[in-house]
C-alpha cells in the first residue's frame, strides 16, 4: 500500500530537480506494477478460504478505493477552485439535500462542509435553515428538496406491454405470465393499468452530438463571418452585405457591400482588413458557403493561424448571434420598406446604423451594455442610474427629466436618450 511518507519523499525530490522523461516512464511503470502486485495479493487472500483473510482483503480493497476516490475529489476540487465563486454553477435542490445529509452523517461543521463542496459557510447555513424551517410541511422548500423515489415503470416496459397487446395476447393475466417467464415480474393490475393508459409515441431517433462549441471569453477570441442579402428597389437586383462580427462584445468589426455574390478572395480581403486593424482572432466561425470553403479563404485562415469552424448544416443556433445582428440591421434600416437604389444609399444607412448599434443601443445579451463598452472594458452607463422621483397622482413634478430624446438619423428611426447638462 502506498504511504504518505513515500508521497512526501517523491514530492521533495521533484521540487529539487524535475524528473526527466525516462524517470517519469519508470515511475509510471513502477506504479502500474505495484497495482498489479497489490491486486494479486488481494486475490490470493480472497481465494485462500480463510474467512479472516477474506475480510481483511475486502477491507484493504475498500480502503484503497476510498483513498483513490478522495484523491480524485481533491483533483476535481482543485480544478473547481479556478472558477470565481459567482461563475460556478448552482447545485440543484436534490444535490443540496444530499450535501446536508452527508454533513449530518459525518458531523461536519459548516466550515468543513463549505470547504468540501466549494461554497460559502452562509450558503450551508441558509440551506439548513430552510430544511429545518417547517419540518411538518409537505415539502422542504425551494432551495433544498429530497429526491423522491421512482415508483413509475420505465417507458420501455410500457412499450413492451402495449406491443404484446397489439400482437393479440388475450388478457392481462396472460401478458403478466408471459413477461414473468421472460424475466419481468409484473402484477395483473399493473398490466391492466398500462394497457388502459394512453399509448406512448415512438422515441425519436437520437441526433448525433455536435462538436464542442467555442465560447468567447475576451475580445477577438471568436469572430463570426456571414453574408446577408438586401433587396434593391423593385427587387430588380440585390446587394450582398458581408460582416465580420466579434462574438464577445457583439461588435461589428468590418463590413462591405457587394453588388453581386462575393468570391472567396473578396471575403478573405475583408477578413484581412479587420485582422490588420484589430489583430487576428483565435477562432472564427461561419457557415459552409462557397466563399468560406474556398481555397483562398482557408489559406488566409491558415496564414493568420486562425482556427476556423463551420456551423452545422440545418441546425439552428450555429451562427445565431450574427444572424440576429442581421435581423436588427434590416429592421433598423428598413431596407424591406424602403429598399435602397444605389450602393451609396445602402452604405450611408449602414454607417449610421453601425454608429447607433455600437455606441448608443443597449444590448440585452450584454446585460444592458453597449458593444463599445464591452469591447473597451468601460464601466456601463446603466450602473450609475438612480431611482426616479416619486409623486402622487396629479402632483406637479418638482424636477424635470435629466435627459432628452434625440434621433441619430433624419428619418427618426434610431432614437436615443442624451443626458442634459446639470
Amino acid at each position: 500500500m502506498p504511504s504518505p511518507y513515500l508521497d512526501r519523499l517523491l514530492c521533495a525530490a521533484m521540487k529539487r530537480r524535475s524528473l526527466d522523461v525516462l524517470a517519469l516512464r519508470a515511475l509510471m511503470k513502477a506504479t502500474r506494477l505495484l497495482g498489479l502486485a497489490l491486486a494479486e495479493r488481494l486475490r490470493q487472500y480472497r481465494d485462500s478460504g480463510d474467512t479472516s483473510l477474506d475480510h481483511f482483503a475486502q477491507l484493504k480493497e475498500e480502503a484503497l478505493h476510498a483513498s483513490l476516490f478522495r484523491e480524485t475529489a481533491d483533483i476535481l476540487a482543485t480544478r473547481w477552485d479556478k472558477l470565481p465563486e459567482r461563475q460556478r454553477p448552482h447545485y440543484s435542490p436534490e444535490a443540496r439535500f444530499r450535501i446536508l445529509r452527508i454533513r449530518s452523517l459525518l458531523a461536519l461543521s459548516a466550515d468543513e462542509a463549505a470547504r468540501t463542496f466549494r461554497v460559502s459557510r452562509g450558503t450551508i447555513l441558509r440551506w439548513e435553515l430552510e430544511a429545518e424551517a417547517a419540518p411538518d410541511g409537505p415539502t422542504v422548500g425551494s432551495l433544498v428538496k429530497p429526491v423522491a423515489p421512482v415508483r413509475r415503470f420505465a417507458d420501455v416496459v410500457r412499450h413492451v406491454v402495449q406491443a404484446l397487446t397489439l400482437t393479440g395476447f388475450p388478457g392481462d393475466a396472460s401478458v403478466a405470465a408471459f413477461l414473468a417467464r421472460a424475466g419481468w415480474r409484473l402484477s395483473r393490475r399493473t398490466v391492466q393499468r398500462i394497457r388502459r393508459g394512453k399509448p406512448l409515441s415512438p422515441q425519436p431517433p437520437q441526433l448525433e452530438s455536435a462538436a464542442r462549441a467555442v465560447r468567447a471569453r475576451y475580445p477577438h477570441h471568436v469572430w463570426m463571418l456571414d453574408l446577408t442579402e438586401v433587396p434593391g428597389l423593385l427587387r430588380l437586383f440585390s446587394f450582398k452585405v458581408a460582416v465580420v462580427f466579434d462574438v464577445f462584445s457583439r461588435m461589428p468589426l468590418a463590413a462591405r457591400v457587394f453588388l453581386s455574390e462575393p468570391s472567396g478572395a473578396a471575403i478573405a480581403r475583408l477578413f484581412m482588413s479587420a485582422a490588420i486593424r484589430f489583430g487576428p482572432p483565435r477562432h472564427s466561425v461561419s457557415d459552409q458557403g462557397a466563399q468560406f470553403t474556398s481555397w483562398v479563404f482557408r489559406k488566409t485562415m491558415s496564414c493568420h493561424r486562425v482556427r476556423h469552424r463551420y456551423g452545422a448544416i440545418g441546425r439552428t443556433g450555429s451562427i445565431a448571434l450574427i444572424e440576429r445582428f442581421f435581423l436588427t440591421l434590416k429592421t433598423a434600416t428598413q431596407v424591406a420598406v424602403r429598399p435602397p437604389l444605389l450602393r451609396s444609399d445602402l452604405e450611408r444607412r449602414l454607417a449610421v446604423f453601425f454608429a447607433y448599434y455600437v455606441h448608443l443601443r443597449p444590448h440585452q445579451g450584454l446585460g444592458g451594455m453597449t458593444p463599445v463598452e464591452r469591447f473597451l472594458g468601460q464601466r456601463p452607463a446603466h450602473l450609475d442610474a438612480v431611482p426616479p422621483p416619486r409623486g402622487r397622482p396629479g402632483e406637479e413634478p418638482c424636477v424635470s427629466p435629466p435627459f432628452a430624446l434625440r434621433f441619430l438619423d433624419p428619418e427618426k428611426r434610431l432614437p436615443y436618450l442624451v443626458r442634459r447638462a446639470a
